[in-house]
């Protein structure tokens, strides 16, 4: 029977993909180093249950207890070290001028010279790029993933840290610049080096090689993997900055979790600032590049740039990773993937957290909203975290949502409850709607798209400058803040409010005035509603982030493949003798 059950739970614990996300400074590459290590050196200790111990201390025991029997380390793919591999295949000159375009002039010969005996190397992936790695025998096969190990693991890697450290020496904290200059050409062109001519089909490069090297070490055979101490099937990469990368592993494995890992702002701007120190200004370069405000699919760029805030709204699981440079504790960061790995392994193994339970009713009330920029759900509770009212960010009801609306239809006068007084009657407003509809592609490229229109931008373009006033959509916050007055329930004085995205300046006010005392979030909104709107009077309402699995993560990870009844019932050893409960009865063992 317990070979029945561990066949039946193979599949989940023989392969898992972790992808890694955050903002620089989260902590990405101290969550990947934690799940690198064997599960002596995690250190993870089970909680005393003593006096009067929490539901979550007895699920943290469980963990814990799960953990030290099936944890297995996790082979660490840093997308940088992937980026060099491309770098390396440039010619000696190419590189020499890229980074003297760059402004990397002085004390670049000694690495140029090394730099020769690395492009020799790095061609021993030329196997793996070009998918002719099935082509080789058995023999050949060994002797080649041994090179492959011995280069990924320690060259390529010490290669980078040393590209690092003579780019930051010239010009101080530039390699992060470079290396995300470099990671658009490769999604743009296929190279590192910038041509003239852009291939759709680069868009997935980098995820397509990380992907081939996934593949090629798990032909590996015990021998190799012994050598370099590696685990079996079990891959982190650190980390995604372009949703669409993250986008292909999810849609290629059902064993891929992308993971985000979240810190409070002012931490990681001490850690950037104190750790690395950056200067403010830098900062500020680094988060308008990775967290662009507005990132509209207008043109290329918005394929193959980085873009970490929608890849966070990707993530399956939220991970909390708070402290700054000098206050840091990882113990909280290490049992949060512990958990959710034991969880991957073993689905069921204890039930969600409250929060999780909360944020999963926000996430999915979002798929309600109508809004055709971005969907939002929240759920606000009383002090007991009972749910009194749920919200989606949409029109008011019985007004028709904005991606059910169409702009010929407007302009044809067709079904005229749909678009207000405003819309059928405004000549200069009509004329915008009328240029936007010429804008539009032909049908055949629509491609059976409805010709939906978001009447603020159409409104601004009109005005000529930036307004959210005309927003038609009820926020989500706000939508169930008004289905508590327009149903008669009660108060939520002390109570929470869980949304998907950290409040505006207007609701944070609406939150705040109606006696909110918490508030969980997931992806932070761009603007001051924090330190302004919450941060402000005598009452210190409490704000955030969220961690736990969402989604589609939060059905695998929480429904058991088998009952655990069913499956302790299945190991009883049905011919054992009474003796031991005899013992057990007599103060025995």
């Amino acid at each position: 029977m317990k070979n029945a059950l561990n066949q039946i739970y193979s599949q989940r614990e023989e392969f898992i993909v972790l992808g890694l996300v955050g903002r620089t400074g989260s902590g990405c590459s101290t969550a990947a180093n934690i799940l690198s290590k064997d599960v002596d050196s995690l250190s993870v200790m089970e909680p005393c249950l003593e006096g009067r111990p929490s539901n979550e201390d007895r699920k943290k025991r469980i963990i814990c207890k799960f953990a030290s029997k099936h944890w297995k380390p996790f082979f660490f793919i840093r997308v940088r070290d992937i980026i060099t591999s491309f770098i390396l295949d440039c010619t000696h000159d190419e590189m020499d001028y890229f980074m003297k375009e760059n402004g990397i002039a002085r004390g670049i010969e000694p690495l140029m010279d090394e730099y020769k005996n690395y492009f020799d190397k790095n061609k021993c992936l030329d196997i793996i790029k070009t998918d002719s790695i099935n082509t080789l025998d058995d023999v050949q096969l060994e002797s080649y993933l041994d090179e492959v190990c011995d280069y990924i693991i320690s060259r390529l890697p010490i290669f980078t840290e040393r590209l690092k450290k003579l780019v930051d020496s010239y010009n101080a904290n530039s390699f992060i610049a470079i290396y995300q200059k470099i990671g658009d050409n490769i999604r743009k062109h296929g190279i590192a080096i910038q041509k003239d001519d852009v291939n759709v089909e680069h868009i997935y490069e980098i995820a397509k090689f990380i992907d081939s090297i996934i593949s090629a070490l798990r032909k590996m055979s015990k021998n190799l993997r012994d050598k370099y101490k590696l685990p079996r099937d079990y891959f982190v990469i650190d980390a995604f900055r372009n949703p669409f990368e993250a986008l292909y592993f999810k849609e290629k494995y059902s064993a891929f979790y992308l993971i985000a890992i979240n810190a409070p702002d002012d931490d990681r701007v001490n850690r950037l600032g104190e750790g690395l120190d950056l200067s403010p200004s830098i900062i500020n370069k680094l988060d308008d590049k990775e967290y662009p405000k507005n990132s509209p699919l207008s043109d290329y760029s918005s394929f193959i740039s980085q873009n970490i805030s929608a890849c966070i709204q990707f993530a399956d699981i939220h991970v909390h990773n708070s402290g700054n440079y000098r206050n840091r504790d990882f113990n909280l960061l290490k049992y949060q993937l512990v958990k959710f790995v034991c969880l991957i392994q073993h689905p069921g193994l204890v039930t969600p957290s409250r929060e999780e339970k909360l944020m999963q009713v926000a996430y999915t009330a979002k798929l309600n909203s109508g809004c055709l920029s971005r969907q939002v759900g929240a759920v606000v509770t009383n002090s007991d975290m009972a749910i009194k009212a749920i919200g989606w960010n949409s029109s008011p009801d019985d007004q028709v949502p904005c991606l059910l609306r169409n702009i010929d239809m407007l302009l044809s006068n067709n079904d005229q409850e749909a678009y207000s007084h405003y819309e059928h009657t405004n000549i200069e407003f009509r004329k915008v709607a009328y240029a936007y509809k010429e804008k539009l592609p032909n049908e055949e490229i629509i491609d059976g798209l409805n010709a939906s229109y978001c009447f603020k931008d159409l409104q601004n373009d009109m005005d000529g400058k930036k307004n959210q006033v005309h927003n038609r959509a009820l926020h989500a916050e706000e939508n169930a803040f008004l289905q508590i007055a327009k149903y008669g329930g009660e108060g939520v004085i002390d109570g929470y409010l869980f949304t998907t995205a950290s409040p505006c300046e207007s609701c944070s006010r609406k939150a705040y005035q109606i006696g909110i005392s918490c508030i969980v979030y997931i992806d932070p909104y761009p603007g001051i509603a924090i330190d302004h709107s919450i941060r402000s009077g005598s009452r210190n309402l409490e704000v955030r982030l969220f961690s736990g699995a969402i989604g589609r993560a939060y059905h695998q990870l929480y429904t058991p493949i088998v009952q655990i009844k069913d499956e302790l019932e299945a190991l009883i050893d049905k011919k054992a003798s009474p003796a031991g409960l005899e013992n057990l009865i007599n103060g025995g063992g």
